[in-house]
């Protein structure tokens, strides 16, 4: 998604099931803005540092005080892993907009006004959660479900409370007495905030009640509590479940087969106890709000205002889905805005990212291992699952070339990499060479219907015809290839094998670290693994990179969030480690000859920026407990071609002290600068 930048459009908004308006409303792209807040910016040690001598008391035992010790240093970790991640948006309208809402919550409480502070997080996990240093944190998704300001505040006050009650040190308490993991699980982001969003049947009650009172006193509607509660039963379904039919899918032409239609739909369950698994039955907490009603006189919450805010955020949740390869939800979320009246080249651009993603993913695996099946879905989801399911790998592959416009800005490229895919499974001997010389006029199958759409098309067949010649002409050349070594003679085949190197690594002149890693744990005679501080050694590591710029044959630059000093190299981050999850997933999935990233115009802005679009990812794991448990990784990322050109890594037989740290970053730097 393009940032920076406003788009105008007309929304038939939906702030009820029952009552549309139509209205004129921007839609902002989620990036964080302005001045890089201390959060992100304080190292990690100092706050664990910070954090020991502010709750440290003479009074405490022994045993008190180290659990209160590693309590801080894992709540630290967690929530900065939060922040390293380039996700968390602040200084945007958006993000000022729930903070202007939390400082009406908090009128009249200076102190606790002075801890808190508020951060949206790009996330399709539905959730918001409070932590122990005082940052409260609500997810794009969440705020895309909600449809009223009165809904947001009661959202926040329910985290205030859980600040206010320090129900996040309890709950670690608690949890360190009963978890028992067996071995450590390096958490993906959306993960991180599960695990910090969990709360017992206990709290969540109190939390509920407490910021009620908060809630009521600012002057918000008390119903918009009961609606939150609502919204939370269907967590897990699209944000929008409105019936909808396949004529966004269709191609004009080509009938829909009776076995891509549903007869009827599964009807969407509500779920009391679906908040993330984790909080007690809805039915308990709407009735035991509902006896805190009261009277009172209401705010007038600015309704066209939240609007903006749910637009922009659904439309983010589209760019997440895509991102996990969510591509037929992410549909399905485009089809749903585009029915209540959105009309912009945004969603057009959404849609060919989908396309694209579908075609490629389905050519190169297996579909329904990928996508799962509609019969595992709910409502009219349901439809869009089973039009898919029911194509042929090459039918929904070519059909997917047809989809992507011809208009926009991603077209010509997807559309030629979907086509070089397609023929790629297609040809793989000498009898294949010739299947596709005589395509015949009169369709006879689905297959040969969609070929013939796209050979009537101006655009789309000379991209057909042009990547069918190019494929055969690879093909040949292989075969020539291998047919010339064949007949080398056991000599000449010595040489040979020495001269070719297999996957050598491009010529690289300069590398951006980012954030590299380490983590040092000990996992104990217990089983109970313990992190251990380990930002001694991530700084050593950052300054090793540092002092390591005029050793190596590379011109070296380290981005990270503690050395961030504008917001655009924040997004930048967010945009980078965004990027290496995609190409990393499409790697498994045999593309390693590159992927199309759907954040492939900011990846232009950063090439252009850094000069070089080579990105360096490394990271230490330390287990002190036990021989040869320490491990190391390299990846090296090429975000114009979308592809990791390098990847290395090994265990280490001992603990990784500072030699050895030097010695494997300097081995690694060798190999790449060769």
């Amino acid at each position: 998604m393009k940032t920076n930048i406003l788009f105008l459009i007309l929304f038939f908004l939906t702030l009820t099931q029952t009552s549309i308006a139509q209205v004129k409303i921007e839609v902002k792209s989620l990036t964080a803005s302005g001045e890089i807040p201390s959060d992100i910016s304080t190292k990690t040690s100092i706050k664990v540092q910070n954090s020991i001598a502010t709750t440290k008391s003479e009074s405490d035992s022994k045993k008190s005080q180290k659990t209160e010790e590693q309590f801080l240093l894992k709540s630290n970790y967690l929530v900065d892993e939060t922040f390293n991640s380039g996700r968390v948006i602040f200084g945007d309208d958006i993000s000022k907009y729930v903070n202007n809402i939390a400082n009406k919550l908090l009128t009249g409480n200076d102190n606790l006004k002075q801890e808190l502070r508020f951060y949206v997080i790009r996330s399709n996990q539905a959730n918001a959660f409070s932590t122990h240093q005082g940052a409260i944190f609500i997810t794009s998704n969440l705020l895309a479900r909600i449809n009223t300001e009165d809904q947001l505040a009661f959202i926040l006050s329910h985290e205030i409370a859980h600040y206010q009650k320090k129900h996040v040190f309890n709950k670690y308490l608690e949890a360190s007495r009963v978890i028992n993991r067996k071995q450590l699980k390096y958490s993906s982001y959306d993960e991180n905030i599960r695990k910090l969003s969990k709360f017992s049947k206990t709290f969540e009650l109190e939390a509920d009640a407490v910021g009620f009172q908060l809630f009521k006193k600012a002057g918000y509607s008390e119903k918009a509590a009961e609606e939150v509660f609502g919204i939370l039963r269907t967590i897990d379904y699209p944000i929008d479940t409105l019936d909808i039919d396949l004529s966004f899918l269709e191609l004009k032409g080509i009938p829909v087969n009776k076995t891509q239609k549903l007869s009827s739909l599964k009807p969407i369950k509500s779920d009391n106890q679906n908040w993330s698994y984790s909080h007690p039955d809805i039915e308990e907490r709407i009735q035991k709000i509902s006896a805190l009603y009261g009277s009172g006189e209401l705010t007038k919450s600015d309704k066209s205002r939240y609007a903006i805010v749910k637009l922009s955020c659904f439309v983010e949740s589209i760019n997440q889905s895509i991102q996990s390869q969510n591509f037929i939800d992410a549909l399905f979320d485009i089809a749903q805005l585009k029915r209540r009246g959105v009309q912009h080249s945004i969603l057009t651009e959404l849609s060919d990212k989908c396309y694209y993603g579908l075609a490629v993913y389905t050519i190169n695996g297996d579909y329904g291992h990928r996508f799962g099946s509609y019969q595992g879905k709910q409502g009219a989801l349901s439809r869009f699952y089973k039009f898919f399911e029911e194509m042929s790998k090459e039918e929904l592959t070519l059909f997917c070339s047809l989809k992507v416009s011809s208009k926009s800005p991603y077209s010509s490229e997807s559309t030629k990499f979907i086509l070089s895919e397609y023929f790629d499974t297609q040809i793989t001997s000498e009898e294949s060479l010739g299947k596709f010389d005589n395509f015949e006029t009169e369709p006879k199958n689905k297959l040969d219907s969609i070929t013939a759409l796209i050979l009537k098309s101006p655009v789309k067949s000379v991209a057909y015809k042009s990547e069918l010649n190019q494929t055969k002409n690879n093909f040949k050349a292989q075969v020539n290839h291998t047919d010339s070594v064949n007949g080398l003679s056991k000599k000449e085949r010595k040489q040979y094998d020495k001269t070719v190197q297999l996957n050598p690594l491009p010529k690289i002149k300069k590398l951006v670290f980012v954030d590299p890693d380490f983590i040092r744990y000990n996992s104990g005679s217990s089983g109970r693994n313990q992190l251990l501080n380990s930002n001694e050694k991530k700084e050593e590591l950052l300054k090793l990179i540092e002092e390591t710029k005029h050793k190596s044959g590379l011109e070296l630059k380290l981005l990270s969030a503690k050395n961030c000093v504008i917001a655009s190299e924040y997004n930048m981050l967010g945009v980078l480690n965004a990027t290496l999850s995609e190409v990393s997933l499409a790697n498994e999935n045999d593309m390693e000859d590159g992927f199309i990233p759907s954040y492939r115009d900011q990846l232009q802005k950063i090439i252009e920026t850094n000069e070089t679009q080579y990105y360096c990812y490394m990271g230490f794991v330390d287990n002190i407990a036990k021989e040869g448990g320490a491990y190391y990784y390299v990846k090296i990322l090429d975000i114009k071609n979308g592809k990791i050109v390098y990847s290395s890594g090994e265990s280490i037989l001992k603990n990784i002290a500072s030699s050895s740290l030097e010695r494997v970053f300097l081995e690694e730097l060798d190999i790449i600068s060769e």
